[in-house]
């Protein structure tokens, strides 16, 4: 039996903050009215006895004869969302009814399923999508703030307005919360196609690391708090002296610096790291200073303190929640809340020292001691935050090796990286050795002699990092290559030597945007590529998609395909020099879809500006919250392939470990973090094994990962 369900809470927690387990863990949340629906059949409203006005027999009837239904095992329970209901329940169902929770694998999602997809996952944007004849109630949210949260003004300032206090606005409350059903319940029947057995399976998997949560050093975190509190304070008057502004003040600063001969549009770290490093800009100068004290005080790393205090427990040392199924369209594992996905690796000064600092903070040091024998605080600190992921007892944590290198070796078949792969495992050695016909010995031999690293495996680095997904200068721009000592006149020989070097890498992605381009003419075929990959389009619930099929079967979609026009060309680059004019090409514009005026205007300052034919799909604009047509190319489709193939490994070495025992409490990209039980018999050699087992449709696949036992999360 399948079984709908929407919660509608309050609490004094804010679920942005602290996540859905914290805040249905918190004393002060509370059920204030469930929607339910058996099948298709029209939804029920059950309000908890606390928040009834009346004391109505429809409430009763669903006490008696619906609730019971979620406590059986054999009925599966949908909610957009589930991760939150799955928390309410846990929390709150026994308490509330006195009936037993579901158990978590009776859960799905129809937010996940809009997410495998590749649709929007909220409510609202999903049922626009897809046109649904129930669409969310617009007067959710004034309904939330008036019920959910407590009231920062009025007569009700601190408190809740009661379902008494209001009894019409409360009945539209729970009027809103069975709208929610009827558009799950839709929804489900759009798309259900988008759920099967062995997604089912991993988004068990997904729950069961999510409840686990990962263990947090709640006594250190609160001291490391207190330390940036302290530090941050002091830090802040001084810029106050400098500026005659507070740090928050963002715009007016801007203001302040562009005085000053600041040019950059953006105080990101990464600009400031690079204005910091131009001696016109030395940190003894006002402007120095000034620069020095906002990258310190803004160090993201910092504030993931606080979203780990805030998000951990109230009853215990666990970070809950922080994963999304199926959050890249890939089908990789996404994070939220606490993010240990991008957390900041340690400053240069700080890679040997950051073990020792960690026991300093945890030993109750000050900030002045961590100044006279580290460093600035703030930076220390930040430079230990991998430390606060910890365990009382150590942790396993493997990493695969190499993986999308590894796979899109084994994809193209360019037997070269995949001996690699077999034998010494060192590709940027041997991609350099390759593009410049170095001989791999003269690198061991060079690191021999000169106790560091042949100048061309830096060459070879940002080459595999830059180029596997039809990347060219600008990716090795990107991907740091100037910072790392290349120079820009010689990035595009480096590409031109990389693409020579890996002729099937080549063709991969010509291969592949083929196939996609002949499966969106010739929707009733199917077009391969690589191995085990194939291309088809297929309409589903009156919606157009094109799919990619992984070796593992599963499906990558792209929503609303089709070939379009785009005008692309290279800007000029005019720069000065002592000797002139130099002209140098630029970056690569695009227009989709352009107009006969944009082709003219383009066209007559580049005649050498061309239409082309891409492919389109409906999704996420780049750098935008918005939706919309999108294009993309050969390049992109392999890098979605193999990062697919990826989670796909992922999912089925996490799943093996499971099965064994092992419980792992957060995946990192491509990395498993487990408790540890050697009294169980637990090993690091068996828990590598079971992650890089390889699956049937894997023949021929170099998978590896290496690992360690250790006290804290490290990569």
């Amino acid at each position: 039996m399948n079984i709908h369900l929407d919660y509608e809470t309050r609490s004094r927690a804010d679920l942005t903050d602290v996540g859905a387990y914290r805040y249905a863990n918190d004393p002060s949340t509370e059920i204030m009215c469930l929607a339910i629906s058996i099948g298709d059949k029209e939804p029920q409203i059950w309000v908890p006895r606390h928040a009834r006005i009346t004391l109505d027999e429809d409430y009763l009837d669903v006490e008696d004869n619906v609730l019971p239904l979620l406590s059986d095992p054999r009925n599966l329970i949908f909610a957009h969302n589930a991760q939150f209901e799955l928390a309410i329940s846990d929390a709150l169902f026994k308490k509330t009814t006195g009936l037993n929770p579901p158990a978590h694998h009776q859960w799905r999602c129809t937010a996940a399923m809009g997410r495998r997809a590749a649709l929007p996952a909220s409510l609202k944007n999903l049922a626009e999508f897809l046109q649904l004849k129930n669409q969310k109630d617009s007067k959710g949210m004034d309904l939330i703030r008036k019920f959910s949260i407590p009231q920062k003004t009025g007569t009700f300032t601190g408190t809740f307005i009661t379902p008494k206090d209001d009894p019409e606005s409360f009945k539209d409350f729970c009027d809103y919360c069975l709208q929610d059903v009827r558009v799950e319940q839709e929804i489900h029947k759009k798309i259900g196609f988008f759920s099967s057995d062995s997604a089912e399976q991993v988004f068990a998997l997904d729950l069961a690391i999510n409840s686990r949560g990962f263990p947090v050093n709640l006594e250190a975190l609160r001291k490391a708090d207190d330390l940036v509190d302290t530090e941050t304070e002091r830090l802040g008057k001084i810029f106050t002296d400098l500026t005659g502004l507070k740090h928050t003040q963002r715009e007016r600063f801007m203001g302040w610096l562009k005085e000053r001969g600041f040019k950059p549009d953006n105080l990101q770290s990464a600009t400031l790291d690079e204005v910091l490093a131009d001696e016109a800009f030395e940190e003894d100068t006002e402007l120095g200073k000034a620069l020095k004290i906002k990258k310190l005080i803004t160090f993201a790393s910092l504030a993931k303190i606080k979203s780990m205090l805030a998000c951990a427990g109230p009853h215990d040392n666990r970070v809950r929640g922080t994963l999304t199924y199926h959050g890249a369209g890939t089908g990789r594992w996404s994070a939220s809340l606490v993010q240990p996905q991008n957390f900041k690796r340690p400053a240069a000064f700080m890679e040997s020292l950051s073990e020792q600092a960690y026991k300093d903070i945890c030993d109750g040091c000050s900030s002045e001691w961590l100044e006279l024998v580290y460093g600035p605080p703030l930076e220390v600190i930040s430079s230990c935050i991998r430390h606060f992921i910890q365990n009382d007892s150590p942790m396993l944590d493997v990493d695969y090796s190499s993986i999308e290198a590894r796979i899109i070796a084994w994809q193209a078949g360019e037997q070269w990286r995949l001996d690699v792969f077999t034998t010494h495992g060192r590709i940027y050695e041997a991609s350099a050795s390759t593009m410049f016909g170095v001989p791999l010995s003269e690198f061991d031999a060079y690191r021999a002699e000169h106790k560091k690293h042949h100048p061309l495996r830096q060459k070879g680095k940002v080459a595999e990092l830059a180029l596997a997904y039809r990347g060219g200068v600008g990716a090795m721009v990107k991907m740091g290559a100037i910072k790392q000592g290349l120079t820009e006149k010689e990035l595009p020989e480096i590409v031109k030597a990389w693409r020579e070097a890996s002729p099937k890498i080549v063709g991969l992605w010509k291969q592949c945007e083929t196939a996609a381009k002949n499966a969106i003419k010739f929707p009733s075929r199917e077009f391969t590529f690589g191995i085990g990959c194939s291309f088809y389009t297929k309409k589903i619930s009156g919606e157009r998609f094109l799919f990619m099929s992984l070796p593992s079967q599963r499906l990558i979609a792209y929503p609303r395909p089709d070939i379009k026009q785009q005008l692309v060309w290279q800007e000029v680059k005019k720069i000065k020099t002592p000797e002139g004019i130099k002209i140098e090409k630029g970056d690569w514009k695009k227009i989709l879809m352009p107009s006969e005026a944009q082709v003219q205007k383009v066209m007559a300052i580049y005649p050498e500006a061309r239409i082309a034919d891409v492919i389109t799909f409906y999704g996420k604009i780049p750098n935008s919250a918005h939706w919309g047509t999108i294009s993309t190319h050969g390049g992109v489709f392999v890098e979605n392939c193999i990062q697919g193939i990826a989670a796909d490994f992922m999912a089925h070495g996490a799943i093996n470990a499971e099965s064994k025992g092992y419980e792992i409490v957060a995946l990192i990209h491509d990395e498993a973090l487990a408790h540890f039980y050697p009294e169980k018999g637990q090993s690091l050699e068996e828990f590598t094994k079971l992650l890089v087992d390889l699956p049937e449709w894997a023949e021929g696949m170099p998978l590896a990962a290496d690992g360690d036992i250790v006290k804290f999360y490290k990569k």
